[in-house]
């Protein structure tokens, strides 16, 4: 249990959304918010940002994985030119 009481108008100001916005969001997920001034529990609150964390994650994955992989090509040509 949540000692912080979180409603949908506090998170939509602290992510710049609008709280329609925020509703849409934890709608997908959950019973949509009926008013602005609805505490949002924690379940509701980890689904919501990981929603707008997803994207970013995927890029931080992508590219590590290219440039892991460049950096590993480069060190396997340079072992096969050391004799």
């Amino acid at each position: 249990m949540s000692l912080v009481k979180y409603r949908v108008k506090e998170v939509a100001a602290d992510f710049g959304k609008t709280p329609k916005d925020i509703a849409e969001i934890v709608g997908k997920y959950f019973e949509k918010p009926r008013s602005n001034t609805q505490v949002l529990t924690d379940e509701q609150l980890n689904h919501l940002v990981y929603d707008k964390v997803e994207p970013d994650l995927l890029w931080i994955r992508m590219n590590g994985s290219i440039v892991g992989s460049g950096i590993g090509l480069v060190i396997f040509i340079l072992l096969q030119l050391v004799p």
